[in-house]
């Protein structure tokens, strides 16, 4: 009888020592070792599923794999309080600034690696990171460009171009580009604006 209360206690403490967490699908689920000669992340990525971990010396972090859709705007009412809109350059220096719409996700098998390198989850990561490469993208592309051009036939080959350059740079790090577009018109101070016209007008 002893013997047997022994073993139960030593079946409720193991159980005790577990925890499970559920990775939904459409999503891949890392499980981080805290301590230990094991400590660190592991090389791959769960899949969908219950998993069983030591909550004592182990993490468990869920990344989507499903496209994740953005807009980044100037209107404060719509997606967040702030304005997100993003601002570039042409060649001739004339400010422009755009509401962003960005698709994009992560590859599965690169997860752990996304983790490690940046150890945000995936609202944070598109805020903060994602949202700085986009910037950054736009400004190296459009300074290149005439903001006629980008006004006219070759807006989508900006846009093209500005996808390409994401997916060369972050494609190694595990990201993956949809789409990037203009959300509604361009916006430029009106001296710019005018111009814009008068050579529309003219070319008319």
């Amino acid at each position: 009888m002893k013997a047997l209360c022994c073993f139960a206690v030593l079946i409720i403490v193991a159980v005790s020592l577990a925890s499970c967490a559920k990775v939904e699908p459409g999503y891949v689920g890392i499980k981080v070792n805290q301590y230990g000669s094991q400590r660190g992340v592991e090389d791959f990525p769960m899949r969908t599923g219950r998993v069983w971990y030591n909550p004592f010396t182990e993490d468990v972090y869920k990344f989507p794999t499903f496209i994740q859709s953005v807009v980044w705007t100037a209107d404060t009412t719509e997606f967040s309080p702030a304005d997100e809109s993003i601002t570039f350059n042409s060649i001739e220096g004339a400010t422009i600034n755009a509401d962003i719409a960005l698709s994009y996700g992560f590859i599965p098998e690169k997860v752990p690696r996304i983790f490690v390198e940046f150890r945000q989850n995936a609202q944070t990561l598109t805020l903060v990171y994602i949202r700085s490469q986009v910037r950054d993208a736009f400004s190296r592309t459009a300074s290149k460009m005439k903001v006629m051009d980008i006004f006219g036939e070759k807006k989508q080959e900006l846009l093209q171009t500005v996808k390409g350059y994401l997916t060369d740079h972050l494609g190694s790090k595990g990201f993956y580009f949809d789409m990037v577009s203009f959300v509604g018109a361009l916006r430029v101070d009106e001296n710019v604006r005018a111009s814009i016209n008068a050579v529309i007008e003219a070319t008319q």
